[in-house]
């Protein structure tokens, strides 16, 4: 099948004394890697895992330094002798997400199908080597700068960060932020995906409104549902200082009214259903 969208980048040893690129690889032969890596790899990845879980972090770190890693974000030329934003040779036209931090390796799998259909930008989803987070590359369009880069990435994680349970790694917004090779025989992609194309300035502040508007309808109503629960959650969860919280919570929700991302019935409703709770 051919991928009229593919793009290039490159492939590095996770050693901080070498930071040259090691060569090439496209867009969608690194989705088959992570699909279908060589046996070694696999073993590896389990390794990371195990230790994940049993929550030996100085050993997930040591195993994690035998991966490679690539930076999808941007191609530096066969010249470069380090990966700094100085050699940078091209952007091209993705931009990492990490989040990671997720309660179990369940609600990471559903972490995944969720971003993945909900957000036709999104053009691969996986797991990550630990299983308890979630690795996504996204397309937005070439940019020139640094600068852009970031507004792009920016305008991304407002609109997506506050869908999980997990930490957003902020580290992506840093273009030649390195990115581990993983193992997902169920990594999630698709040919011709969309462009994020919502991008917020540095010292802009968060605007709800356009990033609703360019957001897919589905990704609005699981905003709206993951909202709602954190809202009625806090209210249902007061011990102490009730009155302010009910007052800073109200405040927020007719922030959601205001910019339009609910209407003024269904901040009623979220508040109904919150005191209903609260005396059952």
């Amino acid at each position: 099948m051919k991928h009229t969208f593919n793009p290039i980048f490159n492939y590095f040893r996770n050693d901080i004394k070498d930071t040259r690129p090691m060569g090439e690889i496209s867009l969608y032969a690194l989705i088959q890697k992570i699909k279908n890596p060589k046996e070694q790899t696999i073993k590896l990845q389990r390794e990371i895992a195990n230790a994940s879980l049993s929550g030996d972090m100085k050993e997930k770190t040591r195993l994690k330094k035998m991966l490679y890693t690539v930076i999808p974000s941007v191609w530096f030329p066969k010249s470069s002798k380090n990966r700094k934003q100085t050699s940078i040779g091209r952007f091209t036209g993705l931009t990492q997400i990490d989040i990671d931090g997720i309660k179990s390796p369940t609600e990471a799998v559903e972490l995944k199908h969720s971003l993945f259909e909900s957000c036709d930008f999104i053009v691969a989803c996986w797991i990550s080597p630990s299983h308890k987070g979630v690795k996504a590359i996204a397309r937005i369009p070439i940019v020139q700068s640094v600068v852009e880069f970031k507004s792009y990435y920016r305008g991304l994680r407002y609109a997506l960060e506050d869908l999980s349970s997990g930490h957003w790694d902020n580290m992506p917004s840093n273009p030649v932020q390195v990115m581990f090779l993983g193992h997902d025989p169920d990594v999630l992609y698709r040919i011709h995906p969309d462009e994020w194309t919502v991008k917020i300035k540095q010292k802009e502040l968060r605007p709800v409104i356009p990033i609703i508007k360019d957001a897919p309808d589905h990704l609005i109503e699981w905003r709206k549902k993951y909202l709602m629960d954190q809202y009625i959650l806090t209210l249902t969860d007061i011990n102490i200082d009730g009155h302010p919280t009910v007052r800073g919570h109200s405040i927020r929700i007719g922030g959601f009214v205001g910019s339009g991302l609910i209407s003024i019935n269904e901040a009623y409703s979220w508040a109904e259903y919150a005191i209903k709770i609260v005396h059952t």
